[in-house]
């Protein structure tokens, strides 16, 4: 029988602030990301009083709603070489 190490780690603290790189963002907080989901999955298991603010430049942000999916983590703001927008959607 073989011994097992506990797992005594401990479990860092969720962040602040998360900074999220993006190809497009609208004026609701949605991304549209690089395909892979990383960083949605991610999002999704932060509390809701972490920031996530999606960096872009100007060029990329969209006028009109981007598509959504369910799983989707919206950001609460954007910045951009203009400086930032915080809350989305307001």
């Amino acid at each position: 029988r073989l011994r097992q190490p506990v797992a005594i780690t401990p479990l860092a603290p969720p962040p602040d602030l998360v900074l999220v790189p993006a190809i497009a963002i609208d004026h609701h907080g949605t991304r549209l990301g690089f395909g892979g989901g990383y960083y949605d999955r991610y999002l999704a298991t932060l509390p809701e009083s972490v920031l996530r603010i999606g960096i872009v430049p100007m060029a990329c942000l969209s006028a009109q709603p981007l598509p959504r999916d369910p799983w989707d983590v919206p950001l609460h703001g954007y910045v951009t070489e203009a400086g930032l927008r915080y809350p989305c959607g307001q």
